[in-house]
């Protein structure tokens, strides 16, 4: 027997249904008489009709798995319901539009959970060329049946051959709880779309492999979302022992993640593509010292990844063979910090903006060099600087200054304690005589390492002031 659902219209002379039990109750209603402070809702008549009487209405753009026996207690196994009601939202064509590359246009057509709680045992697969529509308002859970290498809904296909690479358009997620249990890959993958929205109040949980997947495709949004492999009570949360899943993929350029929240797992989100963006996103998984990652970056080459305003929580962000990233505005929280990891021999480190993060409680190095696998050969259009810290972080960047007043005629500048790489490649200087009428010649010797040294033909009172930086420009300012 299936559910009903709430189907309002406002009139003079007004219909509605409800459900009561297994059945739908048809509520008639004269409301020409009230006025509006009054109660609306005293019925006149009622009627009871047996599910089993009713046909689904398919020509309506708003779809309910339950008009088609879905058991919105979870109970019983939904996703024969779920499969048919799919295939009535798919097909109804909500309006006489196409969308980019001859996409069917559903014209904003929705599937409706209605606050239900579905288990299932089966991906709800949504197929490509299909655009403009949404899931909403309900939980959909795995049941122990379900594949371990499957994520419960599955959006597109991995091939596409248009010229965006994006066979589904404008397709959104939102009030959605997907709960995997230990037993589904994922809670939503998303292949090769231009423009799904994701979110708000998205929560995923219970994932083997990824809360979400996004794979190819372009400008995918994901929003006011939370992931987790447990829930935070529980003691498995952050126990090595038990993670080894990532709360979000992108494997693809062109993405936004945006105010989420990844509290349970190995790595909080992993990206590999280009030109994504990553703003107020907050990583408390595993810590750092456990082995855990809170922003993985393992996109080498041009890609212009930008993380904004991220909150790492006791944990990481590692950026593989780092080129054209940039890391500003965000806040490390005890032992979490920026650690560049050289995986290509001889990479080099290009247009790396590392500005303006705090870190703060637990000491220790707020940016980290791991060369263990490969060197880094040389560092250009970099800037890591601006850096703030408290509680015994030790802030290291590539640009510092120094000041030093003595009589002497030489002044000898290490800054081994503050710089990140072995080497400088720009000094700038300037000597303040302290003693009046005297004039003296002065130069800034070759930098030895990490270390400068500035010159006097002649010993003076002065005050020696020196800046350096230890990243090349790729085009000088004069030739």
């Amino acid at each position: 027997m299936g559910y009903a659902h709430v189907l309002v219209v406002l009139m003079v002379s007004a219909f509605f249904i409800v459900g009561e039990g297994g059945d739908h109750v048809v509520y008639n209603l004269d409301l020409s008489h009230f006025g509006p402070r009054e109660k609306l809702y005293t019925p006149i008549a009622k009627t009871v009709f047996r599910a089993s009487t009713l046909a689904p209405v398919g020509n309506l753009p708003v779809v309910y798995p339950t008009d088609y026996g879905a058991d919105p207690f979870g109970k019983h196994d939904s996703t024969d319901a779920f499969m048919a009601a799919l295939k009535v939202m798919l097909t109804q064509r909500g309006s006489n539009h196409s969308l980019s590359n001859n996409i069917v246009d559903l014209g904003g057509a929705v599937l409706d959970l209605a606050g239900g709680d579905y288990l299932v045992s089966y991906p709800l697969v949504l197929p490509p060329q299909y655009g403009n529509f949404v899931i909403q308002r309900g939980t959909i859970r795995a049941s122990s049946g379900f594949p371990s290498d499957r994520f419960i809904i599955e959006l597109g296909s991995n091939t596409c051959n248009n010229s965006q690479g994006s066979c589904n358009e404008n397709i959104g997620f939102e009030d959605l709880m997907l709960d995997c249990q230990g037993y589904a890959a994922g809670g939503l993958v998303i292949n090769t779309t231009m423009g799904a929205n994701v979110g708000p109040r998205i929560f995923v949980l219970g994932f083997l492999v990824a809360g979400i997947s996004v794979n190819g495709g372009h400008e995918v949004m994901i929003h006011e979302s939370w992931l987790g492999e447990y829930l935070y009570s529980d003691p498995r949360s952050h126990n090595k022992k038990y993670l080894r899943a990532t709360g979000i993929q992108i494997f693809g350029n062109d993405h936004f993640i945006t105010d989420t929240i990844v509290f349970s797992s190995l790595i909080g989100v992993e990206v590999a593509g280009a030109a994504n963006l990553l703003t107020g996103v907050h990583t408390w998984n595993l810590p750092e010292i456990e082995g855990g990652i809170g922003i993985l970056i393992d996109a080498p080459g041009y890609t212009q990844n930008r993380l904004i305003g991220c909150y790492l929580d006791y944990n990481d962000i590692v950026a593989v063979d780092p080129e054209h990233l940039t890391i500003v505005d965000g806040f490390f929280l005890c032992g979490g910090n920026i650690v560049l990891q050289a995986l290509t021999s001889g990479h080099i480190i290009q247009g790396l903006v590392v500005t303006d993060n705090q870190f703060d409680l637990c000491g220790g190095p707020s940016i980290v060099l791991d060369q263990s696998a490969a060197a880094f050969s040389a560092v250009i259009d970099t800037t890591i600087d601006g850096n703030m810290y408290y509680g015994g972080y030790k802030i290291r960047g590539t640009r510092a200054t120094a000041q030093l007043r003595s009589t002497a005629s030489s002044w000898v500048f290490n800054f081994s304690e503050v710089l990140l790489f072995p080497t400088i490649k720009t000094v700038q200087y300037s000597i303040q005589v302290n003693s009046p009428n005297v004039f003296v010649q002065h130069v800034s010797r070759p930098p030895n390492g990490i270390v400068v040294t500035v010159e006097t033909n002649a010993v003076v009172d002065a005050t020696v002031t020196v800046t350096v930086d230890q990243s090349a420009s790729s085009e000088p300012c004069c030739k």
